[in-house]
C-alpha cells in the first residue's frame, strides 16, 4: 500500500485569468519547504430539540481555504510570489547606476558633472545649472542634496535627462540610475570636484540580466491556482483563487533564506492525476543568510543579531451568500510593512533617532552578485524607543519594532527589486 511522503510532494502554480478558475496551462514548478494550504469545513452543532437527550446529526459549515507556504528565497522562482503579493513588476534590462558621495556640505563653486554637464553649488544661484547651498546648521547637507536632485531632475538638457537622480534624507549620497535598461548607461559619465563619484561612468548595465521592480500599494494583485501533488497515492489537490495575504521574512546569521506566505484561497478540488500539464521548471539558486545585509540610510548597521520583515496586504474575505459555501473573493485593504531589529547596544545612534521620531530608510538585501540579488527598500521607517534591559552579565540588546509608511518623495512605502536572468513574470 502506497504512503505519502514529503519528498514526493510537488507544488505547481499558475496565475489565473479569472478568479477561482484554474488555467489549463502556464504552470511552473515552485520549490517549497512546507505547506498547509488546504480547505477546511467545520461542523455546526445541531440545535434541534424534541428527540431526547441524544443530539441530532451536525450540519456542515462553510468552506475556508487558507494556510501557509514556506518557500526558499531564490533568484528566479521568488518573483512568482512577489507578483502575487505586490502585482506585476516593471521589468527591464538591468540598468546602469552610480553614486556621488559627499563628506561635508559643498562649498561655493564646488561642482558635480553628469553626462558632461557641470552643475555648480552656489550660495547665490543665478543660472539653471546652479544649486543652492543650504546654511541651515541642523541639516545643511540634506537640504543641499535635496536641492541638487531637484535641479538635476528638472534639467531639460538631453545630456542630463537620461537618468533619474535621488537623495534619501539622512544620507550623504546622490543616487543616479540610467532610465534605459541594459548596457547603454554604462558610458554615462559622472564626476565631482569635492565629492566621491562611484566611477568615471555609471556601471552594471546589462541586456542579458533583468531587473524586476515590484512596488507596494498596488490594487491590481494576481490570484494563483496552486496544485499540491502526491504521486504515490495518487492525489492532486488544486487550490484555486489563492491570494498572498502576507510575506514574512527573517535575517539571521546562518542558514538558507526563506519566506512564509500566508495565503487565502477559494476552493480545493482533488483529482487522481495532475491538472497542471507539463509545468515549466526555472533554474533554482537559493540565497543564503550570510549573503544578506541591512542598511540604514545607505550605511551598514553593525551589531544586528536578528531582523524580521513582514509585508501584509490585509486581505478581506468577500463572504457573499452562495449555495456552494465558498467565498466570492478577497480584496486587499490598507497595506502594512513592519518588522523587528534586535541590536546589540553599542551606541545611542538608533536610540537617538527613535527618541527624536526621525524617519529612516531601511534596505534589506540578499546578493550573490550584482546580477543575482533581492533588494527590499522601506523608504520611510519609524523606530519606536525601546526599553533597555540589562539581564545578567552578557551583552545588552535592544529590540526596535519598526513601522514603514508611504514616502512622499517616492510615492511608495516599499520597493522590492529582484535581479536575475528571468525575462518576465
Amino acid at each position: 500500500m502506497a504512503r505519502a511522503y514529503g519528498y514526493d510532494a510537488k507544488l505547481r502554480g499558475a496565475f489565473e485569468s479569472n478568479y477561482g478558475t484554474a488555467p489549463g496551462s502556464g504552470f511552473f514548478t515552485l520549490p517549497f519547504i512546507s505547506c498547509n494550504l488546504d480547505s477546511a469545513q467545520g461542523l455546526i452543532e445541531n440545535d434541534v430539540l424534541g428527540y431526547g437527550r441524544d443530539p441530532q446529526a451536525p450540519m456542515m459549515d462553510v468552506i475556508n481555504v487558507d494556510g501557509e507556504i514556506v518557500v526558499p528565497v531564490d533568484v528566479n522562482n521568488f518573483g512568482t510570489w512577489l507578483k502575487s503579493a505586490l502585482g506585476a513588476p516593471i521589468t527591464k534590462g538591468k540598468p546602469a547606476s552610480g553614486t556621488i558621495t559627499f563628506s561635508v556640505n559643498p562649498s561655493n563653486l564646488d561642482t558635480i558633472t553628469v553626462g558632461g554637464v557641470a552643475f555648480t553649488f552656489k550660495t547665490s544661484p543665478s543660472l539653471g545649472t546652479d544649486i543652492q547651498i543650504s546654511s541651515d546648521p541642523s541639516d545643511a547637507l540634506d537640504e543641499t542634496l535635496d536641492a541638487a536632485v531637484t535641479v538635476l531632475n528638472a534639467s531639460t538638457n538631453p545630456a542630463v535627462t537620461p537618468c533619474t537622480y535621488s537623495h534619501v534624507t539622512g544620507t550623504a549620497v546622490i543616487d543616479i540610475v540610467h532610465d534605459a535598461g541594459g548596457s547603454a548607461g554604462n558610458s554615462f559619465t559622472i564626476a565631482a570636484s569635492a565629492a566621491t563619484a562611484s566611477g568615471a561612468t555609471l556601471s552594471g548595465g546589462s541586456s542579458t540580466d533583468y531587473l524586476h521592480t515590484f512596488h507596494s500599494g498596488s490594487s491590481a494583485l494576481y490570484s494563483q491556482a496552486l496544485e499540491i501533488g502526491l504521486s504515490q497515492i495518487p492525489a492532486y489537490y488544486m487550490n484555486a483563487g489563492v491570494a498572498v495575504n502576507s510575506i514574512a521574512m527573517e535575517w539571521i546569521r546562518n542558514g538558507g533564506a526563506r519566506a512564509t506566505m500566508n495565503c487565502i484561497g477559494q476552493s480545493t478540488n482533488k483529482a487522481v492525476s495532475t491538472q497542471a500539464g507539463t509545468p515549466t521548471v526555472r533554474a533554482f539558486q537559493r540565497f543564503n543568510q550570510f549573503q544578506g545585509s541591512i542598511l540604514l540610510n545607505d550605511v551598514s548597521i553593525g551589531n544586528i543579531t536578528r531582523s524580521t520583515l513582514n509585508y501584509a496586504n490585509n486581505m478581506e474575505r468577500i463572504e457573499n451568500i452562495r449555495s456552494d459555501g465558498l467565498i466570492e473573493g478577497v480584496d486587499p485593504t490598507v497595506a502594512a510593512m513592519t518588522g523587528e531589529m534586535t541590536v546589540r547596544f553599542s551606541s545611542t545612534d538608533l536610540m537617538d533617532l527613535a527618541t527624536a521620531g526621525t524617519s529612516v530608510k531601511l534596505e534589506f538585501s540578499y546578493s550573490i552578485n550584482s546580477s543575482k540579488a533581492l533588494v527590499i527598500t522601506a523608504w520611510e521607517v519609524y523606530l519606536p524607543k525601546p526599553k533597555s534591559r540589562i539581564e545578567g552579565a552578557g551583552g545588552i540588546e535592544n529590540v526596535y519594532a519598526w513601522q514603514a509608511a508611504q514616502n512622499s518623495g517616492t510615492g511608495k512605502m516599499a520597493t522590492f527589486e529582484l535581479y536575475n536572468q528571468t525575462s518576465s513574470y
